[in-house]
């Protein structure tokens, strides 16, 4: 319980998830985005149970590290799906 009078249940308005794929070098960004692909693939349905149950909504960040230097990638993209 945690609501104002603490007998109510407390409502969270946002959670988050982390899902990680272990650092690699590549020169393919496709090929690192279908290891994400891989990952989520199969938790569709119940991603989109839970959207519907809650009301949620759901948000993806994806995070990369690239760089000038086309054989080592660093630096950030923020894709928001």
């Amino acid at each position: 319980m945690g609501g104002p009078d603490k007998q109510t249940p407390l409502k969270r308005k946002e959670c988050c998830w982390s899902i990680q794929t272990e650092y690699t070098e590549s020169i393919d960004l496709s090929t690192e985005m279908s290891k994400l692909y891989d990952v989520l693939k199969d938790k569709t349905d119940i991603i989109n149970d839970i959207q519907k149950e809650f009301s949620a909504k759901c948000k993806f960040i994806i995070v990369m590290i690239l760089s000038e230097n086309p054989i080592k990638s660093r630096g950030t993209v923020l894709v928001d799906s």
